[in-house]
């Protein structure tokens, strides 16, 4: 992994970025909202070398729970893969190395089928 030094600026956006995704998931359901907001201020382990695979899978199954309330307030749970320690990044990490030794290939080779989902017609 290669790391980049952050500088005021680039950390002025990134801070800008959490001030309007906050903002706009407290207007849109502050009850999910409460449960997210550890997730857009760091929980996610982004030095995963398969975060690709980790976050696809949780897009594909939010995705799936078809929007809404009800959909926004599962999404914590679902991004709870994505940090490290929890059971749900343990039991992915596990499925994906049964899986790269089944397919005798390395994780980030790997991809989701998502062709059963229409992403064109997404209602949010």
């Amino acid at each position: 992994m290669r790391f980049h030094e952050t500088n005021k600026f680039d950390i002025s956006i990134q801070l800008q970025l959490e001030f309007w995704l906050e903002k706009a998931m407290n207007q849109y359901d502050e009850v999910g909202a409460r449960d997210l907001a550890n997730f857009v201020n760091d929980a996610l382990y982004g030095s995963n070398n398969l975060i690709y695979n980790y976050m696809r899978s949780i897009n594909v199954d939010y995705i799936s729970l078809g929007g809404g309330k009800r959909a926004f307030r599962t999404l914590p749970n679902l991004l709870k893969r994505g940090v490290y320690y929890t059971d749900e990044y343990k039991e992915y990490e596990n499925f994906l190395k049964l899986e790269s030794e089944r397919l005798n290939c390395g994780g980030t080779n790997m991809e989701i089928n998502d062709d059963h989902i229409d992403y064109e017609n997404i209602k949010w």
